[in-house]
């Protein structure tokens, strides 16, 4: 199973407006008649954008050029192609105010072989920016990037007992020193070079001599080397008892701030209360993330096997709105036996799944090259609750890799609500450009995972 964060509808038929010419005929009185001149409706330009980037592991992009956006009609036949120039970016004009596209682009992670990235985007704003961040981590230019490897030495309040020591950054391990010290070892913190360190916390929760539970924890934004090769930090912000919801489910919840995730921990069910670091200098800016999961019995038949689960999410600056998750108890009524929602031509229907406004589908291969080596390559589509898929047309010019015979080995599909819209167009737009986090403030999601 796969975790999801992690953060609207009429349904639109696949067809596409054409200008059309009007003849304006007038007759003139007293016998004569006259005709204007055909007034032509001139063709509107729509200009796409695209923008192609690898990130750094300290968040700094460089252009990404290893990408190709195939333009398409309503069934998923090419009409256009274009690559990015030198800067990652893609610049077209085009005649049609709404458009199927796919940006195939070359994905390379760890020491696996090269393999594809594919986004498929069914009846989009042409003129809505896309933005694609890449994966190929063997090009990936790190060298603006500076990273430092060290301990970090906390002084805290005296504690009988540590149940959990955490931090934003990455650690190997950690040791009790005495009762008011703890040792984080291999403490990594990343920046780009001669830029600001990002902010980072660190926390203990564990409980005092009188069984008492308790929490303390400290920010830091200053990762510079020291000679000795250790933070020494003195851990002064104060968990607070704070009580939960009545009847509420097992969730997960974080605290971002300035984009990262800090002080994660997971709530089980028959919990009344939680330590909550609600106090702190950043308060103000923080945005509570939380998120319910609901696990229904797996199915397996001679087609392969399926397990459903639902998720809801609340990513709000009110707590207690943050812990109201409530992913749904129902399941839904898909075929699990033939997954006959996706037909072998290409056409998809969940619609079964009600309020449901859009649907991500994708495609995982692995396949074998010339070489004989395993590749990768998924293909996701990002379209209304019903539609048809590109995976069974043809993807000319990648035929050595992938084919409409092709066999998949996972097909992950993710069926999603967002508490703000139920327009379509609000849903792809998000996820060409990732700009509207109001969507997924509150999210519910079903997902499907079928394998073989």
């Amino acid at each position: 199973m796969k975790s999801f964060n992690l953060n609207k509808q009429t349904l639109k038929q696949f067809s596409f407006f054409f200008p059309f010419f009007a003849l304006l005929i007038q007759a003139c009185g007293g016998g004569s008649s006259g005709e204007s001149e055909p007034s032509v409706l001139e063709p509107i330009e729509y200009e796409l954008n695209l923008s192609s980037t690898i990130v750094n592991k300290c968040g700094v992009e460089s252009p990404y050029s290893d990408v190709e956006l195939l333009i398409q009609d309503e069934n998923w036949q090419i009409t256009q192609r274009y690559t990015p120039d030198e800067n990652g970016q893609i610049k077209a004009s085009l005649f049609r105010q709404i458009i199927n596209y796919t940006l195939v682009a070359k994905r390379q992670v760890g020491n696996e072989v090269e393999g594809l990235d594919i986004h498929s985007y069914i009846q989009v704003e042409t003129s809505t920016p896309l933005v694609y961040k890449g994966i190929y981590e063997s090009i990936t230019d790190q060298s603006s990037c500076e990273c430092v490897t060290q301990d970090v030495n906390i002084s805290h309040r005296s504690y009988n007992t540590r149940s959990q020591v955490a931090s934003s950054l990455n650690f190997t391990d950690w040791q009790a020193i005495d009762n008011g010290t703890t040792l984080l070892n291999g403490v990594e913190a990343c920046r780009e070079i001669n830029g600001d360190w990002p902010l980072h916390s660190f926390s203990i929760v564990g409980t005092d001599v009188n069984n008492n539970s308790i929490g303390n924890a400290t920010f830091s934004d200053n990762f510079n080397a020291t000679s000795n090769e250790v933070w020494e930090l003195s851990a002064f912000d104060v968990a607070e008892q704070t009580s939960l919801p009545a009847e509420h489910q097992a969730f997960k919840t974080s605290q971002i701030i300035q984009t990262i995730s800090h002080f994660a921990s997971s709530i089980d069910a028959n919990e009344e209360d939680v330590l909550l670091f609600n106090s702190h200098d950043y308060i103000g800016e923080t945005l509570y993330h939380s998120v319910a999961q609901v696990v229904f019995e797996e199915t397996s038949s001679i087609f392969g096997s399926s397990i459903i689960e639902s998720y809801h999410q609340i990513q709000d600056a009110n707590f207690n709105e943050s812990f109201s998750v409530q992913a749904s108890t129902v399941k839904p009524e898909i075929d699990e036996v033939n997954f006959s929602e996706i037909q072998a031509d290409g056409i998809y229907d969940y619609s079964v799944v009600q309020n449901y406004p859009m649907a991500l589908i994708q495609f995982n291969y692995e396949l074998i090259d010339a070489q004989a080596q395993t590749l990768s390559v998924n293909w996701t589509t990002y379209g209304p609750i019903q539609g048809l898929l590109p995976v069974k047309i043809e993807l000319t010019g990648y035929e050595d890799i992938i084919g409409v015979d092709s066999d998949w080995n996972e097909i992950d599909v993710r069926l999603l609500q967002s508490a703000t819209s139920t327009t379509y167009d609000d849903y792809i737009s998000y996820f060409q450009n990732f700009s509207n986090d109001s969507l997924v403030s509150n999210l519910n999601t079903y997902h499907i995972e079928i394998t073989k």
